[in-house]
C-alpha cells in the first residue's frame, strides 16, 4: 500500500470516528452531563431524568416551560435526599431481597396489565430493566426509612384526645338538608309550576315531569355554608316535605325546592375518628422526624453542588 494510499485510509478511519462520535447524538451527550456531585459520587442529566419519568409519568405533558422547571426542580430536592438515604443503605449494607422485588414487579404488571405497562416504559422513555432498578430504589429507600428514621415512632392516647379537643370544628357534622330542586330560566315557567302546586298537583309528581327523575335519585345535600345567605334563610326555615318559593339566583334562573330530609348538627364521637387521628398525628411526627434527620446527615457527611442552569433553561 502506497504512503497516498495509507494517508487516504487513515483519513478515512478518522472521519469515521468523527461521525462516530457525532452520531452519540447531542441528546447522549446531554445525558451524559453532570448535574449534582454528592460528595465523590456523580449525577447525570440522564439519571435524573430517568427517575423524573419514573416519579411522575407523562403527567407533565402540556405544562408551560417555567412550571416544568419548577417541577424538576422540587423534584431533584427529593432525588439529593434520596441519594444520600441511598448511601447509608451502601455503608450499612441495607439490601433489597430479589424475590421480593420480583413479586412487586409482577403485582404491578397484573395490576395495569402487560399493555398498559409496556405503554407506560415507552411514554416514559423507560426500560423494563430501568424501571426494575427504579424500584429497587424506591423499596430500598423506604427500607431505610423504616429503619432508621421511623422506628419507635409512637402515637399515645392524650395526644389523641388532644388532638380530638383542638380539632373540633373537623368532627362535628354542620346541619344539612336534602331537597330536591327544580330550575327555570324564567319567572313565567316558575309561576306556572307554583300554580300547578295550588291546584292540588303533588310536587313529586311535577318534579317526575319535569326531570324524568325517580324516587330520591336527584336529591341534594346542603348546608347553610353551601347556600347564599337568602337561599338558607329560606330552605332551613322549611319544615320537612314543604316546598320553597320562587328563589331567583344571581344568573337570572330561577328556584322552587322541596324538603326531603334535616339532618341536624351531631358531634362525631372520638371513637368514630381515633383511628383517623391516630393516623394523622403519626404521619406529622414521621414528616418532622424525616426533616430533622435528612437535614441533620447533609449538613453533617455532605458536600452537595448542583448544576442550577438545568433548571433555568
Amino acid at each position: 500500500m502506497t504512503l497516498q494510499r495509507i494517508k487516504i485510509v487513515l483519513l478515512t478511519v478518522a472521519v469515521l470516528i468523527l461521525a462516530a462520535a457525532c452520531s452519540k447524538s447531542s441528546e447522549e451527550i446531554k445525558r451524559s452531563a453532570i448535574l449534582a456531585k454528592i460528595n465523590d459520587k456523580i449525577i447525570t442529566v440522564g439519571e435524573f431524568e430517568d427517575f423524573f419519568s419514573y416519579r411522575l409519568g407523562t403527567v407533565t405533558q402540556g405544562l408551560k416551560e417555567a412550571d416544568l422547571n419548577q417541577l424538576k426542580y422540587t423534584v431533584f430536592n427529593d432525588y439529593i435526599d434520596e441519594e444520600t438515604i441511598l448511601d447509608v443503605a451502601r455503608r450499612e449494607k441495607i439490601e433489597v431481597n430479589d424475590y421480593q422485588l420480583e413479586e412487586e414487579m409482577k403485582n404491578i404488571i397484573e395490576q395495569y396489565g402487560e399493555a398498559h405497562f409496556l405503554e407506560y416504559l415507552k411514554k416514559s422513555g423507560l426500560t423494563r430493566d430501568r424501571f426494575r432498578s427504579l424500584l429497587r430504589r424506591f423499596w430500598l429507600i423506604r427500607l431505610v426509612e423504616e429503619q432508621k428514621i421511623y422506628n419507635n415512632i409512637n402515637v399515645t392516647n392524650k395526644e389523641i384526645l388532644k388532638y380530638y379537643s383542638d380539632n373540633q370544628d373537623e368532627y362535628t357534622h354542620s346541619e344539612s338538608i336534602e331537597v330536591k330542586e327544580l330550575h327555570f330560566s324564567s319567572l313565567e315557567e316558575a309561576n306556572t309550576v307554583v300554580d300547578r302546586l295550588k291546584s292540588g298537583e303533588k310536587f313529586d309528581d311535577i318534579y317526575i315531569t319535569l326531570t324524568g327523575k325517580l324516587d330520591n335519585s336527584g336529591t341534594r345535600i346542603y348546608t347553610k355554608e353551601d347556600l347564599p345567605e337568602n337561599y338558607a334563610k329560606e330552605l332551613f326555615a322549611l319544615r320537612t316535605g314543604a316546598v320553597s318559593q320562587i328563589l331567583e339566583d344571581e344568573y337570572g334562573i330561577y328556584h322552587i325546592f322541596k324538603v326531603e330530609k334535616r339532618v341536624y348538627a351531631k358531634k362525631i364521637s372520638l371513637s368514630e375518628v381515633e383511628a383517623t387521628i391516630k393516623q394523622i398525628i403519626l404521619l406529622k411526627k414521621r414528616e418532622l422526624r424525616y426533616s430533622q434527620w435528612i437535614n441533620s446527615l447533609k449538613k453533617r457527611s455532605y458536600d452537595i453542588t448542583i448544576n442550577e442552569n438545568y433548571f433555568k433553561k
